[in-house]
């Protein structure tokens, strides 16, 4: 970040902006678990995540933390950033 850019200049992105930003991740989301041949119920238990959580992340449905991104990167087997 610029240091002379001040906070007050950052704005928020519109509720609509969020849910595309999680649609799109879920999109990618499964499409690496049919990439790696998995179920969501083995994707789940490889994750240490509920299947039905798996679903609705795909679905654009879930407001993914930092803790469900680790543990799904770790289900895949890659790092965080290759998550997106």
């Amino acid at each position: 970040m610029a240091k002379n850019m001040k906070y007050e200049s950052v704005k928020p992105l519109a509720n609509r902006d969020y849910e595309a930003l999680r649609i799109q991740f879920g999109i990618r989301v499964k499409y690496l678990r049919i990439s790696c041949a998995l179920s969501q119920e083995e994707l789940a238990v490889r994750s240490r995540l509920h299947r039905n959580y798996i679903s609705d992340v795909e679905r654009g449905r879930r407001n993914i933390s930092f803790e469900a991104l680790q543990k799904l990167a770790d289900g895949f087997g890659v790092g965080i950033q290759d998550l997106f």
